[in-house]
C-alpha cells in the first residue's frame, strides 16, 4: 500500500485501514473446482496470515456456487418428498401398493434419464438446469395422476 496514492488505496482498504478487499479474477466454471480453490485459499491464508485477522470469502462466483449447491440439495429433498407423496396418494386412492410403486417408478424414469444425459454430455448443474429437472418432474407427476387415476 505504500506505493499507492491515497485515492488508489481507498479502492482496497477502509478509511481506518481496518479492512481490506482483495479481488481475485478467475476462469473457473466448475463448482467443484471453485470449492477446491476456495478451500486452498483459506488453507493458505490460515497458514500464512496472522490468526488475529478475519478472512471472508465472498463475491458473485462464490455466492452463485453456494446457491447452486443449496438448490441441488433442496432439489434432491423435494424429489424424495414428491415421490413419497405420489406413492402415498396413489396407494390410498386405489388401495393398491403395486400401482403406487409403478407410479413412483414412472416418475423416477424421466428425471433419471435427464440427469443421465446431462452427465453423459458433461452439462453442468446450474440454476437453469436444476429448474429444468423440476419442470420435468412436475410434468411427470401431472401425467402420472392423469393416466393412473
Amino acid at each position: 500500500m505504500a506505493l499507492l496514492d491515497q485515492e488508489s488505496a481507498n479502492l482496497f482498504v477502509s478509511p481506518d485501514y481496518g479492512r481490506t478487499n482483495i479481488r481475485v479474477r478467475h476462469s473457473i466454471i466448475s463448482s467443484k473446482q471453485l470449492d477446491q480453490a476456495i478451500e486452498n485459499t483459506r488453507s493458505f491464508a490460515g497458514n500464512t496470515i496472522d490468526s488475529r485477522l478475519n478472512i471472508e470469502v465472498t463475491g458473485e462466483s462464490y455466492l452463485n456456487g453456494q446457491a447452486v449447491d443449496y438448490m441441488g440439495d433442496s432439489q434432491l429433498r423435494c424429489l424424495l418428498f414428491i415421490l413419497a407423496f405420489v406413492f402415498i396418494i396413489i396407494t390410498l386412492m386405489l388401495i393398491n401398493v403395486r400401482v403406487g410403486l409403478v407410479a413412483v417408478m414412472v416418475n423416477i424414469l424421466p428425471v433419471t434419464i435427464l440427469f443421465g444425459v446431462m452427465g453423459y454430455f458433461y452439462i453442468a448443474l446450474d440454476t437453469g438446469t436444476l429448474m429444468v429437472a423440476a419442470i420435468v418432474l412436475g410434468i411427470g407427476v401431472d401425467h402420472t395422476m392423469h393416466f393412473i387415476v
